[in-house]
């Protein structure tokens, strides 16, 4: 996923790859990349997915925070549609964005709840479990103070989107 991100048409970015320990051309499918936008954090072992989102936490620089799985692609221009919605809305002290996620192999969203709410998650939205599935999220970095992942589950982000979102 790499490459789409790097070629997205909104350039103003960086990019953290996150190596938690894996075996695999990682290494060298990075190294392919010669873009300074590019940071390549390598942890000697893999703790799991929320130690390396806290990794990546912890290093970013920017004021907002996309976290793109392995797993995960972005279509071309996603970055800069993200902007400017992104853009929009932060007049109004918004800190959290939640966005739909498309099921590549079934062409459907990934997640239930968020269209059938008027524009804004709250804390009682996630708490009784009115969204459910995957969803990218974009976040303000400040507003992470000082939260992190529990990186004793390997899993779950959703409960620190719903202490944040109580705070």
């Amino acid at each position: 996923s790499s490459d789409l991100v790097v070629s997205q048409s909104y350039g103003n970015f960086e990019l953290l790859i996150i190596n938690g320990g894996s075996t695999d051309t990682t290494d060298h499918v990075v190294h392919s990349f010669q873009d300074e936008r590019i940071h390549y954090l390598i942890q000697d072992s893999n703790y799991g997915v929320q130690s390396s989102r806290n990794l990546g936490l912890d290093s970013a620089t920017g004021k907002y925070l996309f976290f793109l799985d392995d797993d995960d692609e972005l279509t071309q221009g996603a970055l800069e549609l993200i902007i400017q919605l992104v853009d929009d809305f932060s007049l109004n002290e918004v800190k959290f964005f939640w966005f739909d996620a498309v099921d590549a192999e079934t062409n459907t969203f990934s997640g239930t709840g968020l269209r059938s709410i008027e524009k804004k998650v709250v804390y009682h939205d996630l708490l009784c479990g009115r969204i459910r599935g995957d969803f990218a999220t974009v976040h303000n970095r400040e507003a992470f103070g000082t939260n992190r992942f529990d990186e004793r589950l390997w899993g779950y982000e959703g409960l620190l989107w719903i202490k944040m979102h109580k705070e």
